[in-house]
């Protein structure tokens, strides 16, 4: 781990669920709530990046 650990800002968390949020809607993009509910790889991607 690097000697100097960088305190992340408000903005920085932002960023953080801003690129989480829009990876995720690529994820479901143009699928069905079925066809979602159907694919669990897809649901993994989701509940990995919200976390």
């Amino acid at each position: 781990m690097n000697a100097k650990r960088r305190h992340l800002t408000v903005v920085d968390y932002l960023g953080h669920i801003e690129e989480a949020a829009m990876l995720a809607s690529g994820y479901v993009q143009g699928m069905t709530k079925e066809a979602f509910l159907e694919d669990k790889k897809t649901q993994q991607a989701i509940i990995y990046n919200i976390m």
